[in-house]
């Protein structure tokens, strides 16, 4: 597997997923920006993967059936880094 990535943290933001029906503003979502696209923390899975884990990486989310990104969580739960992956 390839991890690359530039141990960045993206801020997370709140905002309303598309997807969701009950646009209530109490409803807020974290997400961030990753070329151009927004990524909710809800889409993502955590990971059991011992390589990933051993990387530090709280969760994946698949892009492709080759591809896909992986986040850390940091520690105060402001941010997150984000990491290409392809296997």
């Amino acid at each position: 597997m390839k991890i690359t990535g530039n141990g960045h943290v993206k801020e997370l933001l709140y905002g309303i997923p598309e997807w969701q029906d009950d646009k209530d503003e109490n409803n807020d979502e974290p997400y961030f920006l990753y070329h151009g696209d927004k990524y909710f923390l809800s889409e993502f899975v955590r990971t059991e993967d011992p390589e990933l884990l051993e990387k530090g990486i709280n969760g994946v989310y698949g892009t492709s059936y080759f591809s896909g990104i992986g986040v850390i969580l940091s520690d105060d739960i402001d941010g997150v880094k984000v990491y290409f992956l392809s296997w």
